[in-house]
């Protein structure tokens, strides 16, 4: 019985790639009430590479317990920050944050029944927020059936609040991928193949959310 727990209790934490969000759509009714928005941009995650954490099966839990899923996922970790440090030279250039805000911005000007202002703007006169944050981006596996593959990725969180309150008018939780996959080395041995496509997908990422919010909160939608 205590094995079987281990195994059920490994595949909750591996098959979980972080909290389970729910997402809040925004009613046309709060849309219309949207008039000037303020973005504001934040970054809590740094560049990282998932693929030794993405691939772990449940082996250790079936032989030695908890106990043994503490110790390969620290292996797991361990072997996956060796791989960030193979290419942390290739990224040293990119400006993650600032590819995203280009691409929303891009999207975001696809409507003009409100206007969209820069939080650093002075007297802007927002009456609404829309608060991104890039909560991870880098390298990973994204389809456990080619394990040995990985994809440039970014997670992201966006928020749309009223600026006068805290309660949430639109919450999204949504990771974007690249358009190739890849193995390891191919991304190690060539820095710009990687610098390339990183920043694809960010600029991508900022384009769609962009594109959603103008027609979510243009009234389009």
């Amino acid at each position: 019985m205590a094995i079987r727990l281990s195994v059920v209790l490994l595949a909750l934490i591996v098959s979980a790639c972080g909290p389970v969000h729910k997402n809040v759509s925004l009613d046309a009714k709060e849309a219309q009430s949207i008039h000037v928005l303020e973005v504001q941009m934040h970054s809590k995650g740094s560049f990282e590479v998932i693929m030794d954490r993405a691939t772990a099966t449940a082996g250790p839990a079936a032989m030695f317990g908890l106990i043994g899923v503490a110790v390969a996922s620290a292996h797991n970790q361990s072997l996956d920050n060796d791989k960030e440090n193979k290419v942390s030279k290739h990224i040293e250039g990119i400006e993650h944050q600032a590819t995203v805000s280009t691409g929303l911005f891009e999207g975001l000007k696809q409507q003009t029944r409100f206007t969209v202002v820069d939080a650093m703007a002075k007297d802007n006169a927002a009456d609404s927020i829309l608060e991104l944050t890039i909560k991870d981006w880098g390298l990973k596996v994204a389809d456990k059936r080619h394990e040995s593959l990985v994809t440039p990725f970014v997670q992201i969180e966006c928020v749309v609040r009223h600026k006068s309150g805290h309660k949430k008018l639109l919450n999204l939780h949504e990771t974007y991928y690249g358009k190739n996959s890849r193995a390891f080395h191919k991304y190690e041995g060539d820095g710009k193949l990687l610098a390339d496509e990183l920043q694809a997908v960010l600029h991508e990422a900022g384009l769609q959310i962009g594109t959603r919010m103008a027609y979510t909160l243009g009234g389009n939608s």
